[in-house]
């Protein structure tokens, strides 16, 4: 009895070998194939891949030319000239180049996402409209009135792992003021999103239509649904650095400077966290060169000072 149990064990065992092999061969069979036939004539499927992409999305997607590459074991596209647009033909996103590689781990069951996805060379454009709500990437946000719904396509970028941000232009126009356009400049970002860690998001700019000011942005939020529907999630925090402020150059944009705030350049930290609803603020401002023109012709000059808040 014993001998016949061994020998059926062992011919289990020789089953799950060959299975494994089997499995083995035919997925290196198929890597290669991916490798040598498949994605160099990714371009040849693009209007597939376009309506692919359009009805998960739930928006319009037309791409320029498709090319293929690997890193390892991760393969990779790089997609030029992608367009997203609404119902309307509004465009939503224009990027001249956005380089994505797939991560293995997205085809396994509780996983999703694409290991990096890089975006370089885009400019986009955030507009307070005359009814005091902002619209960036077709998504309208009325914080203090209503919760704010996000397009599917920009939640399904958003819940992706890793997002790099390079050589960016960033425009706020402001129709409520009618001023002027405030263009930053060379942006750098990156934002990675975990299902268990939330959102993190890091940000640097230069404002060469503001005299050249400078701004850096960290910021980690557990929960991001928290965050968009107005309220402060439970153990976010962030920091945000903008230095070299001339006051002059930022009255267009920022009607509160004094007028009598003549010359000066004012660097400026800003800490936020908080561990319920209501953030704790804490401001660091750093005065250089202060000239105030006060009444009956007091005027105030202040080599440096600093002032916490």
């Amino acid at each position: 009895m014993r001998q016949l149990n061994s020998s059926h064990g062992l011919l289990w065992a020789r089953r799950l070998l060959a299975a494994a092999v089997t499995l083995y061969f035919i997925f290196g069979l198929a890597l290669l194939a991916l490798r040598y036939v498949v994605l160099p004539q990714v371009d040849h499927w693009r209007p597939q891949i376009e309506q692919q992409l359009s009805r998960s999305l739930g928006t319009h997607v037309t791409m320029g030319a498709l090319s293929a590459d690997w890193a390892g074991w991760d393969p990779g596209v790089r997609v030029h000239d992608l367009v997203l647009q609404n119902d309307h033909g509004q465009i939503l996103l224009q990027v001249p180049d956005v380089q994505a590689r797939l991560n293995w781990k997205a085809l396994l069951p509780g996983h999703r996402g694409l290991l990096r996805l890089e975006i370089s060379g885009m400019t986009m454009t955030a507009e307070r409209l005359d009814d005091g709500r902002v619209s960036v990437l077709g998504a309208l946000f009325a914080w203090g009135r209503e919760p704010t719904e996000l397009p599917d396509w920009l939640r399904w970028a958003m819940t992706q792992p890793v997002i790099a941000f390079h050589d960016v232009t960033l425009r706020w126009v402001d129709h409520l003021q009618a001023a002027p356009p405030l263009v930053l400049d060379r942006v750098r970002a990156v934002w990675t999103y975990s299902p268990q860690r939330g959102v993190q998001l890091q940000v640097s700019a230069n404002a060469p239509s503001a005299a050249g000011a400078r701004l850096q942005l960290r910021a980690v939020a557990p929960d991001l649904d928290a965050f968009l529907q107005e309220r402060w999630p439970e153990g976010a925090r962030a920091w945000l650095d903008v230095s070299s402020i001339h006051p002059a150059a930022w009255r267009a944009w920022v009607p509160a400077i004094p007028a009598a705030w003549r010359q000066g350049e004012l660097n400026l930290q800003i800490w936020m966290q908080g561990a319920d609803a209501t953030p704790v603020v804490t401001v660091l401002a750093g005065l250089n060169s202060l000239d105030w023109a006060g009444d009956h012709q007091a005027n105030v000059q202040i080599p440096a000072a600093q002032l916490w808040m």
